[in-house]
């Protein structure tokens, strides 16, 4: 008697089970992949701003975080050291990263 699934059997279920609340079927709105973390998105951003003061210089810089999935929003730049994933613009000081788009 086998205990334990074998890993690609987990894989394939695991491929199709999702620990979210789906979307109302009614709902006309149309929903992006960002739209379920906006709200932790905006209060992280919201306690950047309270919790430290930028400097006199501030840079805009975009950068790419990895992502191999699906998804609509995901660029593909094959140049890049990160050539997979979601484009993110943000508004650093220092290393420190304020907003984020």
């Amino acid at each position: 008697m086998l205990r334990y699934i074998l890993k690609n059997r987990f894989e394939q279920i695991d491929r199709y089970i999702r620990c979210i609340t789906p979307w109302p079927e009614n709902d006309d709105v149309s929903h992006t992949t960002f739209n379920r973390v906006d709200k932790l998105s905006e209060h992280l951003q919201i306690l950047s701003h309270q919790y430290y003061s930028p400097g006199a210089y501030l840079t805009v810089n975009k950068t790419i975080k990895r992502f191999i999935g699906r998804a609509p929003e995901i660029v593909n730049i094959p140049s890049k050291p990160t050539p997979e994933g979601f484009k993110i613009w943000v508004l650093a000081n220092q290393g420190y990263v304020l907003k984020w788009l």
